[in-house]
């Protein structure tokens, strides 16, 4: 009996990996690739400048 309850666990952890391995796709490695080829880059400094959110153009650090 405790050889099946292993065999479950050993199935189970086996079966997860697919799904572990979508949601790193999802939630990190295609995003990420998104931003970096620049679809975003509206999205992530929408003044025009490129600088971040809350940067102007006419801020140049207490310059």
């Amino acid at each position: 009996m405790d050889a099946v309850d292993r065999t479950g666990t050993a199935t189970e952890v086996v079966g997860a990996l697919p799904g572990l391995t979508t949601l790193v796709l999802l939630y990190e490695a295609i995003p990420e690739e998104l931003v970096f080829r620049g679809y975003f880059q509206l999205i992530l400094a929408p003044n025009g400048c490129g600088a971040p959110i809350g940067v102007h153009e006419t801020d140049h650090g207490g310059r």
